[in-house]
């Protein structure tokens, strides 16, 4: 079914960011898919060989020291003293050998940690980016989908905000942030399991304190991360419109001079958003020098405690040599740990100061696409659906009206039309009477909130827009050639040059493109801005002939020529296959002088049919 009046949805409503941010990440994980999950819980098994090749790592660090601080110490090892035996050495006194090669195993598992933890941070950066490219995909789909009412309550600057800004910084402040924060704390946990067990009462006090650190800071910026994430949420929307309406209205603005107006206002709006972003910045990463150097001061008490308990004795040395190894242990472990509790403190802090932008795409992620399967174009071939609506006889109004919203005054209102296959109707009226949105009615846009549209005695579906070309008084151009904007939408592989030239000369553009230095190949830039507004309206009309449609639909499509050449055309159209049903709205009488039947709208009502 064609859809109905304007709806208020999902993306419409306030956002409350109080709805929860699990429920918002819960949705944004289902809205992945399945694919994209399985390979999170691959990341996380790559995570957990990261983890034990750090634990190896770290512990291979301390044979290696004992052997350098201590060396009989090796034979009260079982394992180790059993591995000298069996290369008949002495385990009371290991040979240089043995020295070398548990310094070679310490350096090589240093490496192979180093490697294994720039694969994962590469793979998390891959999964990150791919996965806010399939949101990005998906939301874009979503909206392309929508039907067409949605999109008279949305701006584009919003649309294109959310699609590509929004989304962006969802990948960047939530994605890679929750993999670099997942991934840190396998590994922490992994690192202080170790030094749980080598020494407890020293492990748990360092990271209890560590962790107490880190938990008071975000306490006290909560709120600010709350504030600035909500700020860089407003302002963003607000740039981007102010960009596309200072680069969409440029003509305007240097005639009116007002570049000053638009430049101090993108200057404030972005001034904020950068403002904003610094200072989330700044918490994100303001633990990391209280930590180091907490961490770096317990480190050097401990040595300094146990150095001066010990006594000038034979068993105080030994006990302040068997110290040695475990320091470097500790040393080693906290270099490696405290950037890891760093990056998940900023991890979680960067998920909380987007809170607000992640729910506004979650919101977008809940916009429902409709049963029926997107419908192919038919640019460039022909159609071959079974399926399709064939218009044979008759386009018939039976008691049509239409309001935008509910409680709002009909736009259209008891109206009745019937149109003949192969007709050229016209259509006038003043500025307000109802002419556009009944194309939209006709053109299966939009569903009247009463009476029905008929083909041929039967209700339309989605597929009668399949036989629609449409020109509108204002024709969006794509900085491409004019080939690419006649068969607009069409892969170039597709492309029927030969229809795209016939188009061309029944628009009455031939003698313009022959002119021209690579005739139809030639880029006429963004918004057709290289063209007159005439030679824009007629490659409109060209890209409409171009379709081969059953019904052609010109709104105001002749206004911008001179008089010559809508003569021109509306003749050239008048000759077109005579099967061709012709629908044209103009204020000028003389462009409909070549129609069968001319109506005129009044308020919404049609008051005369000649």
């Amino acid at each position: 079914m064609i859809e109905g009046p304007i709806k208020i949805n999902q993306v419409n409503r306030p956002i409350n960011v109080d709805d929860g941010l699990g429920a918002d990440v819960h949705m944004l994980w289902q809205a992945i898919g399945r694919p994209w999950r399985r390979r999170f819980w691959g990341l996380m098994a790559l995570s957990l060989v990261a983890s034990a090749s750090e634990v190896l790592s770290i512990g291979s660090l301390l044979p290696f020291l004992v052997v350098l601080t201590e060396p009989q110490a090796l034979g009260h090892w079982p394992v180790v003293g059993q591995w000298l035996q069996s290369f008949a050495l002495s385990s009371a006194k290991p040979t240089e050998f043995v020295m070398v090669l548990l310094g070679v195993v310490f350096g090589t598992m240093v490496l192979i940690a180093s490697l294994v933890r720039w694969w994962l941070s590469a793979a998390c950066s891959r999964y990150a980016y791919q996965v806010g490219g399939a949101i990005g995909q998906d939301i874009f789909k979503r909206v392309l989908l929508q039907p067409y009412s949605f999109h008279l309550t949305k701006t584009s600057s919003e649309i294109i905000d959310v699609t590509a800004n929004r989304v962006q910084m969802v990948v960047g402040s939530v994605l890679m942030a929750s993999l670099q924060l997942v991934t840190s704390l396998v590994m922490v946990l992994a690192i202080a399991g170790v030094l749980l067990w080598l020494n407890p009462l020293l492990a748990s006090t360092a990271l209890i304190g560590f962790g107490l650190v880190y938990l008071l800071i975000y306490r006290v910026s909560r709120q600010r991360l709350k504030a600035n994430g909500e700020r860089m949420s407003q302002v963003s929307a607000k740039r981007y419109q102010l960009l596309q309406e200072g680069v969409g209205g440029i003509r305007d603005i240097y005639i009116d001079g007002t570049q000053d107006y638009f430049v101090n206002a993108f200057q404030q709006a972005d001034d904020a958003f950068r403002d904003a972003q610094s200072k989330n910045a700044v918490i994100s990463a303001s633990p990391r020098y209280f930590v180091e150097g907490l961490g770096t001061l317990l480190l050097a008490s401990l040595a300094v405690v146990y150095a001066t308990q010990t006594t000038s004795s034979a068993a105080g040395a030994a006990a302040f040599t068997s110290l040695v190894p475990m320091l470097g242990v500790l040393v080693l472990s906290a270099q490696r740990i405290l950037p890891m509790m760093q990056q998940i403190y900023a991890g979680w802090t960067s998920i909380r100061g987007v809170t607000h932008t992640l729910h506004m795409v979650v919101q977008w992620l809940k916009l429902e696409v409709p049963n029926a399967s997107p419908l192919k174009s038919i640019r460039g071939v022909e159609s071959d659906s079974s399926n399709a609506v064939v218009f044979n006889n008759s386009l018939e109004l039976i008691d049509v009206g239409f309001a935008y919203q509910v409680g709002m005054p009909n736009v259209l209102s008891h109206l009745d039309l019937k149109i003949l296959k192969g007709q050229t109707v016209g259509l006038f009226g003043t500025t307000g009477a109802g002419k556009s949105t009944l194309l939209d009615v006709l053109m299966g846009l939009l569903q009247p909130t009463r009476g029905q549209l008929l083909i041929d005695g039967e209700a339309v579906g989605l597929d009668w827009r399949r036989q629609i070309a449409h020109v509108p008084q204002h024709v969006f151009l794509a900085d491409s050639s004019i080939t690419s904007n006649i068969a607009f939408g069409c892969p170039s592989e597709d492309v029927d040059h030969e229809r795209v030239r016939q188009a061309i000369e029944q628009a009455q553009l031939s003698e313009f493109v022959e002119a021209l230095p690579q005739s139809s190949q030639t880029v006429i830039g963004e918004r057709g801005v290289r063209l007159s507004g005439g030679q824009r309206q007629r490659l409109g009309i060209a890209r409409a002939l171009y379709k081969r449609a059953s019904l052609l639909v010109l709104d105001e499509a002749t206004s911008a020529l001179d008089p010559e050449t809508e003569e021109a055309i509306t003749e050239s159209l008048a000759r077109l296959n005579p099967d061709l049903t012709i629908v044209m709205v103009s204020h000028r009488p003389s462009a409909l002088k070549y129609c069968d039947v001319v109506c005129r709208l009044e308020q919404g009502s049609l008051v005369q049919i000649d």
